[in-house]
């Protein structure tokens, strides 16, 4: 796509074995080249530009190169091979290894690994750990882990070899080895992550952003971003008339801020510019003038706690009288912990498509953890019935909680309503740290006494989370929080404040663990200075107040058979011995985490089957797959329940059907989906 006719340049190089001539801006990037002009989507465009993910990993010159940080001027006279190019038994080498081995999750990742796994055994046939590890250095997978990685490619060496079959064996059923739905696809780049969908006619969109985390905005002037080559429209606040606001549990958070509005953090989004060309759309949007106030944000929580006006909701737990018990205790630990923000750091950046449908509906490609909420949200922005809106999941490459809030959904569909065209807007990596929820950072004095014998006695804890610009889920991570406080123990009395906070800071919300993790945190290092105090062995110690079924849990539920606590740090127990006689530093810590929403919520699983033509049987769920094998989970179920193939099954997670069932979080998905 050229960006600007005067600097651009003839670049001759071979490309997949063809040679290849194109005009373009020497400065654009390899990967913008490889994908855009030639549609070669094996390469992701995860960290781009920054060049530390490997997700955009080809071959040059037979070396493994990262081409989001290439100039479109290093491909002359260069060869270039992408996984396209592969022969079908190497293609078939990487799917089955890969998939066969556990070497992918969400898959966005994979294919650039799969590419260096390729440059690899090329050179090395049979490599070792430190090969493979020397290899795989360009590259960061956020969902699997080092270890399948490495033995996907050990098993692919194996299979170039003629020492491993190709297939290899699979068994049906629960409990058998399947494979993930479409993983030979998403091995090889193949299966369509957002961005690499397209439609006849599409444009593209880029965001404006607040230029302070808290800001006036005086004025937006378009006037000479509107002059620029392929720009069709500019949206702002004006262009969506109404309540602007969205949000799972509060709706707070507006979609875009307007003149005289002010901003709460780096989040705010002030206009939409859409173009022919990402690339233009992101030029314009660099030419939108914004006159701002800057303002002083609040960014210390501890000082935005004591005005209740940023107190967004508060959480409690009581048991017994904790302040009596107490002051009984023989042994009491007070402290006070901080933990900070953690980003999920997943690897593929939000991105929509939004097709406006001939009846003024509109159809919308998510990569949300939630159709249904997403949908909710969408109609009540854009005023319009569910039949009209409807909203279809794309597996996601990687989400861990920050993709439950809407992200760039509400823009895509703006700019798709006002130019009548397919929209797509897909943010890069920098943009998408900056607008998606993070795990919250928590403050937490704790105050955890027990008895003369090492029995847990009472237990007291004050929580205070910073939520940042908008609430998004903040108010239930700290109910969690505050209902897990006091871990896998049975303590008697306890007393629990837990509250959710506003400041200027980035928006925090869902991430894996949703409260627990800080928690533990501060009371495991309590118990550690209890055991010592006692003078109990810090196992032991743990042991004696473990919560059993038949006991209850902080917040008054009975424990039942799905508490396998003991049995746990039973299991590990020689280990640890081991470790201590051998004199070793060894540590031990517990924790516990609920399944579901909780709370009282009521819990939903629903999934419909409409039978195609051609034998097919298609599953509708509303939960979505993000590299966890939900799709796979949902077709083994079914194909046990019904005696049929697997390969009958087609999983599609949309508002299509009536298959509403909430949230894909909280680990609910296999639970209620299977049942």
């Amino acid at each position: 796509m050229n960006t600007n006719a005067v600097d651009n340049q003839l670049i001759t190089f071979s490309l997949n074995g063809v040679e290849q001539t194109i005009e373009t801006n020497p400065k654009r990037s390899v990967l913008s080249v490889l994908r855009t002009d030639f549609g070669l989507s094996s390469l992701k465009p995860g960290c781009s530009p920054q060049g530390v993910c490997g997700c955009c990993v080809a071959l040059i010159n037979g070396k493994p190169r990262i081409t989001c940080t290439l100039p479109a001027k290093t491909l002359a006279g260069k060869s270039i091979q992408t996984l396209e190019s592969l022969s079908e038994r190497e293609a078939q080498i990487y799917s089955e290894a890969f998939a066969g081995f556990g070497g992918t999750q969400c898959g966005y990742c994979t294919p650039g690994i799969v590419s260096q796994t390729h440059a690899l055994l090329e050179k090395n046939p049979d490599p070792d750990d430190t090969a493979i590890k020397k290899a795989l250095q360009m590259h960061i997978c956020r969902c699997t882990g080092w270890v399948k990685i490495h033995d996907s490619i050990k098993a692919a060496a194996a299979m170039r070899r003629n020492e491993l079959s190709i297939p290899l064996p699979k068994k049906e059923g629960v409990g058998g080895s399947w494979q993930k739905n479409s993983v030979y696809s998403a091995v090889l780049g193949r299966r369509p992550y957002i961005d690499d969908l397209d439609q006849p006619k599409v444009l593209h969109g880029a965001l404006v952003w607040t230029p302070h985390p808290r800001c006036r905005i005086n004025g937006i002037d378009v006037a000479e971003a509107n002059e620029m080559p392929g720009v069709h429209r500019i949206c702002t606040a004006k262009d969506l008339p109404g309540d602007r606001k969205v949000g799972l549990i509060f709706r707070d958070w507006p979609v875009l801020i307007d003149e005289g509005e002010e901003t709460n953090c780096v989040a705010d989004i002030l206009a939409v510019v859409v173009a022919d060309s990402r690339e233009q759309a992101r030029a314009a949007a660099e030419a939108v003038h914004v006159d701002a106030e800057k303002l002083t944000p609040l960014t210390n929580v501890l000082e935005a706690v004591k005005d209740p006006a940023n107190i967004i909701a508060t959480s409690t737990v009581v048991k017994g009288d904790v302040d009596a018990a107490l002051a009984n205790c023989t042994h009491t630990v007070s402290d006070q912990y901080t933990t900070q923000v953690i980003d999920q750091a997943f690897l593929e950046p939000e991105a929509a498509l939004a097709i406006p449908d001939e009846d003024g509906g509109i159809t919308v490609f998510s990569c949300g953890q939630g159709v249904f909420d997403d949908q909710k949200q969408l109609c009540e922005l854009f005023d319009l019935p569910p039949e009209k809106m409807r909203v279809v999941l794309v597996p996601t490459g990687g989400a861990f909680g920050a993709k439950e809030d809407l992200n760039v959904q509400p823009h895509a569909i703006l700019a798709a309503r006002v130019t009548g065209q397919p929209v797509k807007i897909a943010l890069d990596m920098a943009e998408s740290t900056r607008f998606h929820p993070k795990r919250h950072a928590f403050h937490m004095t704790y105050t955890v006494g027990c008895d003369a014998d090492g029995q847990l006695v009472a237990l007291k804890a004050d929580l205070v989370g910073d939520t940042g610009g908008y609430a998004s889920v903040g108010d239930k991570v700290l109910e969690r929080g505050a209902g897990h406080a006091a871990g896998p123990y049975h303590v008697h009395n306890v007393g629990v404040v837990a509250q959710t906070v506003k400041t200027n800071n980035p928006v925090c919300g869902a991430m894996r663990g949703f409260g627990v993790n800080q928690v533990a945190f501060a009371l495991e290092s309590c118990l550690e200075k209890l055991a010592d105090a006692v003078g109990m062995d810090p196992l032991e110690f743990r042991a004696k107040n473990l919560l059993d079924p038949g006991l209850r849990f902080a917040t008054g539920q009975i424990m039942n058979e799905g508490c396998g606590i003991r049995q746990t740090l039973e299991a590990i127990r020689p280990h640890y011995d081991r470790a201590k006689a051998e004199g070793k530093h060894v540590g031990v810590a517990c924790a516990i985490k609920n399944t579901g929403m909780g709370n009282g919520l009521t819990e939903v699983g629903r999934v419909e089957f409409v039978v195609e033509e051609g034998g097919k049987i298609r599953l509708y769920t509303g939960f979505t797959e993000m590299g966890q094998a939900h799709d796979t989970v949902m077709a083994q179920m079914a194909s046990q329940a019904t005696g049929l193939p697997a390969d009958t099954f087609v999983v599609e997670c949309s508002t299509r059907a009536m298959v509403e069932t909430g949230m894909t979080t909280a680990s609910r998905a296999t639970y209620l989906g299977g049942n």
